[in-house]
């Protein structure tokens, strides 16, 4: 489960050349910026869990 508010190890799910589809056992889907991973080859990413500003779950390696 996805929690709002919260730092999560989240599994990178799939790779477009500019986007991480980041997801949980859940199926629930989130994106993050492809530069996210420096390395390219990440299985996993430690992000934040927010809502924007219109109510969609958004993920960020940028920390509270």
């Amino acid at each position: 489960m996805i929690l709002t508010g919260r730092i999560q190890e989240l599994a990178v799910l799939r790779r477009t050349p500019d986007r991480l589809v980041l997801g949980d056992e859940d199926e629930v889907e989130l994106f993050l910026h492809a530069s996210a991973d420096s390395t390219g080859t990440a299985e996993t990413l430690r992000v934040f869990v927010y809502v924007d500003r219109d109510g969609q779950q958004v993920a960020t390696t940028r920390m509270p």
